[in-house]
């Protein structure tokens, strides 16, 4: 089953019109990236696709369900997304955020000790094991963005958003996480990422949308990373090299 289906959805900032008919499919397996020149509305494609907006028109679908008939809960179940920033209005510790990911898959969340052995498996994976009492303003920018990805895992969705999931990560980081998610798109999952690394994008990404001025480009990623369209699309002539210049461990 396709995991989300836009269709002719416009994509609207503040009074900005990023687009008036955004269409994509993603497919299980599927690694979507979009990128564009800060301010394009990478983030606001993101959150239009995850229900945040209000849609006038069009419509978005996941794993065969509308989603303006779906509840909040029941689309966290589906659809998890990773925002670019985490505003922390309080300072739980890292074993408490992270259970914050399970509320959607249980009908009456009560936190639990054993909660502890259920997340230790993907806190091992971000390394913050022995961080789980921890509060979150102690933590490190990479820290924190490392737990906000861990938080996603264990809401176990079908479908990722992620925007800027490699912000304030070290190379050793960014490989080892996108590399993660790759391997969950080897088993049906799918993620729609905004990236501003072309190099990642090329060695992660089967699709690319791309952002221009009034226009969007979107397809296979070898078709659509051209010298000609990154030119346009950042406004300095570019020359686009075969391969990327430093290949993660897959």
């Amino acid at each position: 089953m396709t995991l989300l289906i836009a269709d002719k959805l416009p994509v609207i900032t503040g009074d900005k019109l990023i687009c008036d008919s955004l269409s994509l499919e993603l497919e299980p397996g599927d690694r979507i990236g979009i990128i564009g020149p800060n301010g394009c509305g990478k983030t606001s494609v993101l959150h239009t696709l995850a229900g945040f907006r209000k849609i006038s028109s069009g419509t978005l679908t996941i794993l065969g369900s509308n989603i303006s008939k779906l509840s909040r809960k029941v689309i966290a179940t589906k659809l998890g997304i990773l925002q670019q920033n985490l505003n922390i209005n309080f300072n739980p510790t890292v074993l408490e955020f992270c259970a914050q990911g399970r509320f959607a898959h249980q009908s009456n969340f009560k936190f639990a000790a054993t909660a502890i052995q259920e997340f230790l498996p993907v806190l091992e994976l971000v390394e913050l094991d022995n961080h789980i009492q921890q509060k979150l303003m102690s933590l490190s920018g990479g820290e924190l963005k490392r737990l906000q990805i861990a938080q996603l895992l264990i809401q176990n969705p079908s479908i990722y958003l992620l925007d800027e999931p490699t912000n304030h990560l070290d190379l050793r980081w960014q490989s080892k996480l996108l590399n993660y998610f790759l391997e969950l798109s080897l088993y049906g999952a799918g993620f729609i990422i905004a990236i501003h690394d072309l190099n990642l994008l090329m060695r992660y990404c089967n699709k690319t949308v791309m952002l221009l001025p009034n226009e969007v480009i979107q397809g296979n990623t070898t078709e659509v990373l051209t010298s000609e369209n990154l030119s346009r699309l950042y406004g300095h002539r570019l020359s686009l090299k075969l391969q990327p210049i430093w290949y993660p461990e897959i």
